[in-house]
């Protein structure tokens, strides 16, 4: 509180020595308690960081992150997720266009990963609030940017691709209450977050992404979300990828993912199966065109729970 009311009306921090006399105030608590926890229970904290400049705010931001990996601290809730995302948005987005162009490309790389583990950390037992921290995440880091975006949309997803494997099974909430978070709510914010990255654009992971979500789709047998992340999928195919190579990687994920699904009856099953092999006669290498028809033919003779065959 005497700190903050010293820094009152001042502009950002410029001098060296007072900087680092901040710092180590700052990490005091992260020393002493060895619990991030207790910082955010702190009213001034982040008024505090706010002084910083964006560098400083930055590597503060790191040391509250490593000690969060370090004591391995459980974040359980979506307010305190709220809180400490706040403290950390140096490294979530650009506080200071001036910086952006300088920042040495490993050092980002290194930011960013950090953030993504600090994602697959948060977590709690009850679905509703791990609903609630994945919506507080997800506010967070869409508004980081396009080079951000492929660090930290990946954990998110797959922190909620963990969430519907533990509702599976629980699609209609017996209580009927319409705000439970159910597989199928989950699965329409895991679109709009995938899809943001077909925008940056990264589709190569996109279509990744739109499949792990579609074979998780697949396992709560929720035939139509499947279809429409395999859509997707194809949509960002036939759009997006041109490069040769990454065509062959993509067709041949598309068909692995394809020969795992049983949810989907036999219309949808033919379209997609039809669309994926003529994608691969399509390939520029006939080498590649080959092999990609050759994986499409089992897609034509699949085991289904009533064990028949199509092999027309």
């Amino acid at each position: 509180g005497a700190c903050v009311k010293k820094l009152s009306g001042k502009e950002k921090l410029e001098d060296k020595k007072a900087t680092k006399q901040i710092v180590a105030l700052l990490s005091a608590p992260l020393d002493k308690y060895n619990d991030i926890v207790t910082a955010l229970k702190l009213s001034n904290y982040p008024r505090v960081m706010e002084y910083l400049d964006s560098e400083t705010n930055k590597v503060m931001a790191t040391v509250i992150i490593q000690s969060i990996m370090k004591n391995k601290t459980r974040i359980s809730t979506a307010d305190r997720v709220e809180a400490l995302f706040e403290l950390i948005k140096g490294l979530i987005k650009d506080l200071d266009d001036a910086f952006h162009d300088e920042v040495d490309e490993d050092d980002f790389k290194e930011e960013q990963n950090s953030v993504a583990r600090l994602i697959q950390l948060l977590h709690s037992d009850d679905p509703e609030e791990m609903f609630k921290i994945i919506c507080t995440v997800r506010k967070h880091i869409l508004g980081g940017g396009p080079k951000r975006l492929p660090f930290t949309v990946p954990p998110l997803v797959f922190s909620s691709l963990k969430l519907v494997r533990q509702l599976q099974g629980q699609e209609e909430n017996p209580f009927g209450e319409e705000e439970s978070t159910t597989p199928k709510k989950i699965f329409q914010v895991l679109n709009q977050t995938v899809e943001t990255l077909s925008n940056i654009p990264a589709p190569e992971l996109a279509l990744q992404l739109f499949l792990q979500c579609a074979e998780a789709a697949n396992d709560c047998d929720l035939e139509p979300v499947a279809y429409e992340f395999f859509t997707q999928a194809y949509i960002l195919y036939e759009e997006e990828i041109s490069d040769s190579r990454a065509q062959v990687t993509a067709i041949h994920l598309i068909i692995g993912t394809l020969q795992r699904m049983h949810v989907f009856g036999v219309e949808n099953r033919d379209t997609l199966t039809h669309k994926a092999t003529g994608y691969s006669a399509k390939l520029l290498k006939k080498p590649d065109q080959c092999r990609a028809v050759y994986a499409c033919s089992h897609l034509f003779w699949v085991d289904d729970q009533d064990n028949v065959k199509d092999g027309e």
